[in-house]
C-alpha cells in the first residue's frame, strides 16, 4: 500500500487527477463539478458540515490527511445539506469515479493506487460511523462525553490524550448545546472524573 505522499507524487502524472489548495475557511465541496467526483485530502483538515432548518451547525465528519469524501459516500437526501469546509489550509486531490475504474492509459501508475486506498477507507470509514452512531444514541450529555473520550484514549488504553476539538466544534460534533457541555465538562473535573489542561485530557476514572 502506497503512502499518501506516495500517492500525491503519482497523482502529478495524471492528467484526469487535479490538485487544489484551499485556505481555511474555504467551502471545499461546492466546487466539486461533478457528483461523482471524490476528494482526498493529502494535507490539512477538513470538516463535513450540516445545518438543519433551524440554523444549528452539527459536525457530521472531521477529515485528515488521507481520507476521502465526495456525495457519492453520502445519502442521497442529505446531499443539499451538506458541505466540505476547510478546518486549516487544506489540499485535495480531485478524481472522477470512472476515472478510478478506467485508467487514463496503460502507463498511468495512480488509479490501482487510489482504488486500494478507496477500499482501506471504506473499510475503516464503516468502523467509524459505527463507532459515531454509539456516540450519538447515549442519551445523557456526561455519557456522550465519557464515550467520545473513551474513544480518543482507545479504549482506556492511555490515560492522557489531547482533544483535536475546540470545545465550539465538540459541541457540534456531538450534537449538543455548548454552554451545556462547558457545564459537563466542568462537573466531570470537580467529581474527580478527568483533569483538563487546555485541551489536554487525563482520565482519572
Amino acid at each position: 500500500m502506497k503512502t499518501i505522499n506516495d500517492l500525491t507524487n503519482l497523482a502529478n502524472k495524471c492528467k484526469r487527477v487535479t490538485k487544489i489548495r484551499y485556505k481555511k475557511g474555504d467551502i471545499i465541496s461546492n466546487l466539486i463539478p461533478n457528483k461523482n467526483h471524490f476528494g482526498l485530502i493529502i494535507e490539512g483538515c477538513a470538516d463535513l458540515i450540516r445545518y438543519d432548518i433551524s440554523g444549528n451547525r452539527s459536525i457530521v465528519e472531521r477529515y485528515y490527511k488521507g481520507d476521502i469524501f465526495g456525495e457519492l459516500l453520502l445519502l442521497p437526501h442529505n446531499v443539499n445539506e451538506l458541505f466540505v469546509e476547510a478546518k486549516t489550509s487544506v489540499t485535495v486531490l480531485f478524481f472522477a469515479h470512472e476515472n478510478i475504474v478506467n485508467k487514463c492509459n496503460d502507463s498511468c501508475p495512480i488509479h490501482e493506487e487510489l482504488k486500494s486506498h478507496i477500499m482501506d477507507i471504506l473499510i475503516s470509514r464503516i468502523v467509524s460511523q459505527h463507532t459515531r452512531i454509539s456516540l450519538l444514541t447515549q442519551r445523557m450529555i456526561r455519557d456522550k462525553i465519557l464515550a467520545y473520550f473513551d474513544m480518543q484514549s482507545l479504549g482506556g488504553m492511555r490515560r492522557k490524550f489531547r482533544l483535536h476539538f475546540s470545545v465550539t466544534d465538540l459541541a457540534d460534533y456531538l450534537n449538543v448545546d455548548r454552554s451545556s457541555l462547558s457545564r459537563e465538562i466542568s462537573n466531570l473535573i470537580e467529581d474527580g472524573f478527568i483533569k483538563k489542561d487546555g485541551r489536554n485530557i487525563t482520565l482519572l476514572y
